[in-house]
């Protein structure tokens, strides 16, 4: 039986007890001091950690644009913005931020529908025509149907996302299940989805897999947001084209034949996948499609407030892991993006 315990049955005299009280009271002061020590180091390390320019990585921008120029803006994780000076399309628009603690013990999340007002005025997304998911986690599709709401866009995706659109009362006649390989056309791009995989991070496979049979409607925890299937999607368009592939997973062989200008390419969890299917990653991605320009997307933390660009807390993403992209993506060149930068797309 522990000193502690005997004290609080009254098995010590009360004057044992009190010549105890000193060391107690010393011992937990100092338990006291190493938690507010842990915990201010913490956070340090937590809010001060690098950029992947602050890694290796060169800066995307400034660049010159023009008028007519097709560009790209990085809104943070997978989340971009594709506009010619005409139409606008957006790639997983993930606007809301849930609270870490919400994520962690599986609570109920929705769109914060403010907060994606404010920002799609801020961004000045007046001219959205589609909102495309790669998949159907709470980080690529949480918003897709807010925001289609707000601004008459086309959603889309999987039949999950489908739904997901279904549950926030999203008109059905901007709903678009795709099939993979069909061409969208909206203005002078054109949208092809090819099927893909997801980064395979949990038992060789992804996260929360399975798909979404009916509407879903918010708030729901993020443990319900089934990935659905992923996919890569292509974008082509007379001043240039694009691949975004939103996560560090691949179906060999799928993309053969295509060649863009851009890959816009998801690295979140790459780091912890090992070499060999890094390695294949980048053949699949970069090597295969050809482009001269490669611009690294979904390494940041997606539990920071929209606009907070750190890299997810993970040990892996270091100046090597970041030096050996570069070195696998040659010829092609490998970028970070600034938040809301634009980039130009084409050759």
């Amino acid at each position: 039986m522990h000193l502690t315990d005997l004290l609080f049955m009254g098995k010590l005299s009360s004057n044992n007890a009190l010549g105890l009280y000193p060391i107690m009271k010393t011992l937990s002061t100092g338990l006291l001091l190493l938690v507010v020590i842990a915990a201010i180091a913490g956070s340090y390390l937590y809010f001060s950690r690098p950029t992947a320019n602050d890694l290796g990585l060169d800066h995307a921008g400034p660049q010159q644009i023009a008028d007519g120029d097709v560009t790209v803006k990085w809104l943070g994780v997978s989340t971009l913005l594709i506009d010619d000076g005409e139409t606008q399309l957006m790639t997983d628009g993930f606007i809301s931020r849930p609270a870490l603690l919400d994520l962690i013990l599986d609570r109920p999340i929705q769109p914060d529908t403010q907060a994606i007002q404010a920002q799609l005025a801020y961004l000045g997304v007046d001219r959205l025509r589609a909102v495309m998911t790669v998949h159907s986690h709470y980080d690529h599709a949480l918003d897709t149907g807010e925001i289609a709401l707000q601004t008459a866009a086309d959603v889309l995706g999987s039949m999950s996302t489908a739904n997901l659109a279904r549950g926030a009362r999203v008109p059905e006649r901007q709903i678009k299940a795709v099939v993979p390989g069909l061409q969208y056309h909206y203005g002078r791009f054109t949208v092809t989805f090819y099927e893909s995989r997801h980064a395979p991070l949990v038992d060789a496979g992804p996260p929360n897999p399975g798909v979404m049979t009916t509407p879903l409607p918010p708030p729901q925890p993020a443990s319900h947001y089934k990935e659905g299937g992923s996919y890569s999607i292509v974008i082509n368009h007379p001043e240039g084209n694009m691949l975004i592939q939103g996560s560090a997973g691949f179906i060999p062989g799928a993309l053969s034949g295509i060649k863009v200008d851009a890959v816009f390419l998801g690295v979140g969890g790459l780091g912890q996948l090992g070499r060999e299917h890094t390695q294949s990653y980048l053949r699949e991605m970069v090597n295969i499609t050809q482009p001269e320009d490669v611009y690294v997307i979904h390494h940041d933390d997606l539990t920071a407030p929209f606009g907070e660009i750190r890299l997810l807390p993970t040990l892996v993403m270091d100046k090597t892991f970041f030096f050996e992209l570069k070195q696998l993506a040659l010829p092609a060149q490998l970028y970070a993006m600034g938040f809301n930068e634009a980039v130009r797309v084409g050759p």
